[in-house]
């Protein structure tokens, strides 16, 4: 999992997609991203170097969670 430029996250169930919400935590909980997704897969770079935790929520229930290692 360890990305250098970016990482993609893959919706696992986008059969209805619609109204996905993509939001990026650092360790210590602190919200750092949040955006609309329009396709099931969806690059993210930027990111210093860390470790982060994503959440893809759909209709205000969370459907997807995952880290992510930043190694910038």
């Amino acid at each position: 999992n360890p990305f250098h430029t970016y990482a993609t996250i893959v919706i696992n169930d986008a059969s209805q997609f619609n109204n996905y919400q993509l939001e990026i935590y650092n360790v210590l909980g602190t919200k750092l991203m949040s955006s609309i997704i329009t396709n099931q897969s969806t690059a993210i770079g930027n990111l210093p170097t860390g470790v982060y935790f994503y959440k893809v929520i759909n209709n205000g229930k969370i459907i997807q969670t995952g880290q992510l290692i930043s190694q910038q």
